[in-house]
């Protein structure tokens, strides 16, 4: 639509008609500068966007994956592998960016050990001492079972899935709110183990559980030692 600014003598466009302009300097300050500020909020607030995410990828579908952080690595053994950002994730799911980011702290490239991340997740606040503000009035807030776990879910492994044996005798120890196990495997597949569970006095169940790649037993399972 034309449009002859005529009535303001300050105005920079002052006798000016818009059809003499290919573009609008008022259209870039409305369109354009918006979207640099959204860029920037979410460079921070969420990871999903971020150069340094990884995806593993869970299952043959490629839908749900673990996201992990490419400037964080964990030394394990030999290898580093990234950190969990947040594990059975989706294209979706909202990111958001962990305390512990990298890149927020300027931090290029970090490197913990083991010891780190359990020292990181003991000296998470007990569920006495866990505090929020609301209303201006502190409650305490313990961790909830969900929480609690997607902190283990982050520690790494003692054994790999291709490392574990059929016939192999392995110890789960007590995690959350189950009790401590030793088990044999009797069938494994690259989607599931199914093992027998062998009590105190070394009598084996006829029974068979499934323990799956996902599940927070395989962050702790370990071989039985021999002494």
């Amino acid at each position: 639509m034309t449009h002859i600014i005529d009535d303001n003598i300050n105005h920079p466009c002052y006798g000016m008609n818009c059809n003499e302009c290919e573009t609008c300097k008022f259209d870039k300050d409305l369109f354009i500068e918006p979207k640099k500020s959204n860029q920037h909020m979410n460079n921070y607030d969420s990871c999903a966007n971020c150069d340094n995410l990884i995806k593993n990828y869970i299952g043959e579908e490629r839908l749900k994956f673990n996201a992990c952080c490419g400037r964080t690595l964990i030394a394990f053994g030999c290898t580093n592998r990234p950190r969990i950002i947040k594990a059975n994730t989706g294209p979706m799911l909202p990111l958001p960016t962990p305390d512990w980011c990298a890149k927020k702290r300027g931090v290029t490239k970090e490197y913990l050990t083991t010891s780190d991340l359990q020292n990181e997740v003991k000296s998470l606040p007990s569920p006495d001492n866990v505090s929020t503000a609301n209303s201006n009035t502190e409650t305490n807030k313990p961790m909830t079972y969900s929480e609690k776990r997607e902190k283990m879910m982050q520690l790494p492994k003692h054994i790999e899935w291709d490392d574990i044996e059929e016939g192999g005798v392995y110890v789960i120890p007590k995690i959350l709110h189950q009790t401590r196990k030793v088990v044999r495997v009797v069938i494994k597949t690259e989607s599931l183990l199914r093992c027998s569970e062998i009590d105190e006095y070394g009598k084996e169940s006829q029974v068979l559980t499934s323990v799956y790649p996902r599940d927070i037993d395989m962050v702790f399972i370990t071989k039985v030692l021999k002494y």
